[in-house]
């Protein structure tokens, strides 16, 4: 299965992610993405059938794909125990619906935030501008329902193209896997009073030794096996570093299906069993606080896995420190 036929396979099994291709993005639940849906039919309406139904470069997931996995086995955080991570919600303009819960995201400079490129395929160029103008990110509120929490920013909007600025990683998806699965979003107007997350040096691997306890954060899927429970509260569990060999084990290179390929060069694994992110959780940020200092590093980027908090299947994330990534980023975030 290639990674464009993923709007099918959640339709057919959304939880679980156990159907003939379970190597997918850890998306919303089903009446996120039935809100989801509503607003990407007024899209396709305004876009016209012909540029909807149009197949994606290289593999990439269609507009539909907007989401990943929930934290498994964590526990809730208090407000401003980690403000930087944030949270992407949609809105139809001018309706009454209460915005829902698309992804994550991590403040990585005051006008940039770092998210998943899956979450946000849809969004880009003068196509996606339709669903782009419904996107709001929050940042600092913990507490979905909070709304007098947190600093709300839209999505900057370029007058020069006709387009919002939402970058992805121009490697994203190369050859129907989730390679590269990194996107900025630049705001249109910085948020303040909160300290972006640094970026790990280029090419580095010390906060990648296998065992290292790393932090994951989001608002996804609290279930490993069935139903769902989304909360309204951001999580957070300490995730273990997998060693690259073990993750090409779970996810070995020869794959018939590509899109369950683990791929050492953007991709690292982190979880074990009971401890995972899931369904919600994409885009959001995987993280180390340096001890003795009052920095916090961002190591990953949710992506992809197969379930969650399952033995011997962690979860994926896009490595913030292979040189290509860090390029990438780094040129929007000036770090």
């Amino acid at each position: 299965m290639d990674v464009g036929d993923f709007p099918t396979q959640i339709k057919v099994n959304f939880m679980h992610r156990q159907t003939t291709s379970p190597f997918l993005p850890r998306v919303i639940n089903d009446r996120q993405r039935r809100l989801l849906l509503g607003a990407l039919t007024v899209s396709v309406i305004a876009l016209g059938a012909a540029e909807a139904s149009a197949a994606s470069p290289a593999g990439n997931p269609s507009p539909q794909s907007l989401t990943k996995p929930f934290i498994i086995g964590g526990s809730e955080v208090a407000q401003g125990r980690y403000p930087y991570v944030a949270e992407l919600t949609l809105k139809r303009q001018g309706s009454d619906d209460v915005p829902y819960h698309a992804c994550g995201g991590s403040l990585i400079s005051p006008s940039v935030v770092l998210t998943a490129a899956h979450c946000v395929t849809g969004m880009v160029g003068r196509r996606g501008a339709a669903l782009a103008t419904d996107l709001n990110v929050v940042v600092n509120r913990a507490d979905q329902r909070q709304t007098h929490l947190g600093q709300e920013r839209r999505v900057r909007y370029n007058a020069r193209n006709g387009q919002y600025d939402i970058i992805i990683h121009p490697r994203y998806g190369e050859g129907g896997t989730h390679a590269f699965d990194v996107a900025v979003i630049l705001l249109d107007k910085p948020v303040t009073g909160v300290e972006p997350l640094k970026l790990p040096s280029p090419g580095s691997d010390a906060m990648e030794r296998p065992g290292a306890l790393l932090t994951v954060a989001g608002w996804g899927n609290t279930f490993s096996d069935t139903g769902v429970d989304q909360p309204e509260g951001l999580r957070s569990v300490r995730v273990p570093v997998v060693a690259s060999w073990e993750c090409s084990f779970a996810y070995p290179m020869d794959n018939p299906r590509p899109s369950g390929r683990f791929q050492p060069g953007s991709m690292m694994c982190a979880g074990v069993r009971g401890q995972d992110s899931c369904q919600g959780d994409s885009g959001g940020p995987l993280f180390a606080e340096v001890p003795g200092t009052t920095t916090v590093v961002q190591v990953g980027v949710v992506s992809w896995g197969n379930g969650c908090g399952k033995a011997g299947m962690p979860g994926v994330y896009a490595k913030l420190s292979a040189p290509e990534i860090f390029e990438f980023i780094s040129a929007y975030s000036g770090q």
